[in-house]
């Protein structure tokens, strides 16, 4: 399986090489140091939290630009995670990819409330809707998700060879029934890590996302402005929720918790739970 160079393609939400985006550059290079061909299609901007959100009319710019690497980049204008992963699979290369890797995302998506947002998932469900064998990859920073904290050169290095070292493993043996994977890479340690497999956390319940501009909110709001800013700060995005007894596979933010690798295997579809909708039992026949 890895007898020639492996052509991987690799999109990300948090956008082209800077502060909100510390990880792409130094992956890829990572990936072409292994004799890896990197195909790489990114928004250009920061695009987090984004999900897979599209627009029909929507209009994308695409401009190449040289970060150094065998090949030159696309950055997308105005294009989301997703949208950018589309234009990717359909016109980056005329090559066709062996598979695809969404991120290093800066920052951990573990747990329900954050991976429905995520657009590095977002985007690596998009590529495996589109066929590809698709790997989302976030690393944590061992901070609060909203406080940055990016990792050391070394760290980082050590985060992206233990990241390769998985996804071989993954190909060389990719599951039966299994379209993407959502790892989690803890940074901050320096040491070999466990690599363990794990479902979503439940935790699914946010509190307020967006918090008023104005500190006097509440006092305007019961004046005469019709108008007000609001902030999204994702501050209670998590932790609104009692965990679950223990079971035989643990979450994904368990395991990064533990200082391990959580390699979360998914399929792009939503899930229906197997229930009997009891109200709606009899109602199979139409009005007369």
């Amino acid at each position: 399986f890895f007898g020639s160079a492996m052509r991987v393609l690799v999109v990300n939400d948090d956008g082209a090489p800077g502060p909100s985006s510390p990880y792409v550059l130094p992956f890829v290079k990572c990936l072409e140091a292994r004799g890896w061909e990197a195909y790489v299609c990114l928004p250009a901007g920061h695009m987090s939290w984004m999900s897979k959100a599209m627009s029909p009319s929507q209009r994308v710019t695409v401009r190449k630009q040289d970060f150094g690497t065998k090949n030159e980049w696309w950055l997308c204008e105005n294009g989301t995670p997703a949208g950018a992963a589309n234009i990717a699979v359909h016109y980056r290369s005329d090559v066709k990819y062996d598979f695809v890797i969404s991120g290093p995302n800066f920052g951990r998506n573990t747990e329900a409330a954050f991976s429905l947002c995520s657009g590095t998932i977002a985007a690596a469900m998009e590529t495996a809707m589109a066929g590809y064998q698709s790997i989302a990859v976030s690393f944590d920073n061992g901070t609060s998700d909203f406080e940055g904290g990016v990792a050391t050169e070394k760290q980082v290095a050590q985060g992206c060879a233990a990241t390769l070292d998985v996804i071989e493993k993954l190909l060389g043996d990719w599951p039966a029934g299994v379209e993407l994977f959502n790892i989690n890479v803890p940074l901050l340690v320096d040491q070999r890590l466990p690599v363990v497999q794990t479902k979503i956390g439940c935790s699914r319940k946010t509190g307020a996302l967006y918090r008023p501009v104005d500190p006097a909110f509440g006092e305007a709001a019961k004046g005469t402005t019709v108008a007000y800013e609001f902030h999204c700060s994702g501050a209670q995005m998590r932790g609104t929720e009692p965990p679950l007894k223990k079971q035989a596979v643990q979450s994904d933010a368990e395991a990064v918790n533990a200082g391990c690798i959580s390699v979360t295997p998914l399929r792009a579809v939503f899930e229906v739970p197997d229930v009997v909708v009891a109200p709606i039992q009899g109602l199979e026949k139409a009005a007369q």
